[in-house]
């Protein structure tokens, strides 16, 4: 994928045009394909030692300190090729409860092994320290995007992959703020994780 600049001239018999103006344009190339999450949950502060890996929705929540709850998503790509270039890579997380000010949800590569029905907050797996990518909470609910594409091509290059942790960007500040994802335990398929990639083999 890449963007291509443009020039037309028409011919007819032993006629020729000039070029036209030149113009900018994307192609469309690569592969498309669409991830459905394999593991996604949440991990309450609160209650440290619960697992929440059956539930229809995942919960990020800023609020006092040791009321804190991050969510938790992973994804199977190792259908894509070794060698192949990520040329785009979109989380989508669909939030079916949003607070009532706007947020910020920061994107975290997860570095360590975890497991949808055992993680709990205290046994939560380590990240990366800076962040993949942050999104700002709409106004109703509605859909959210991050852009991962380097995550995705350091999985493809053979780094370990776990997923991403969402969490509040500020945390323990005192005032409740409540972010709900639907999880792929949903009952609206729409509403379940996705990652939508586009690569070159």
């Amino acid at each position: 994928a890449g963007t291509y600049y443009y020039v037309v001239r028409a011919y007819y018999l032993s006629w020729e045009s000039v070029d036209s103006n030149e113009v900018e344009g994307a192609t469309s190339c690569g592969t498309d394909v669409t991830f459905n999450s394999i593991g996604d949950t949440y991990a309450d502060e609160f209650k440290p030692n619960d697992n929440h890996g059956t539930d229809t929705v995942m919960i990020v929540r800023s609020w006092q300190s040791g009321r804190s709850q991050r969510a938790f998503v992973e994804f199977d790509v190792s259908s894509i090729p070794s060698g192949s270039t990520v040329n785009t890579a979109t989380l989508t997380l669909c939030a079916t409860k949003v607070p009532g000010s706007t947020r910020t949800i920061d994107l975290h590569r997860i570095t360590a092994d975890w497991t949808e029905t055992g993680l709990t907050w205290g046994n939560q797996p380590t990240v990366a320290a800076s962040v993949t990518d942050s999104a700002t909470t709409p106004g109703s609910p509605a859909c959210m995007t991050w852009d991962v594409g380097a995550d995705v091509q350091a999985w493809v290059d053979g780094t370990s992959n776990e997923g991403w942790r969402a969490m509040d960007s500020v945390e323990n500040q005192g005032t409740k703020y409540i972010t709900e994802f639907a999880t792929r335990e949903n009952g609206t398929p729409a509403d379940r994780p996705i990652l939508d990639v586009n690569y070159t083999p």
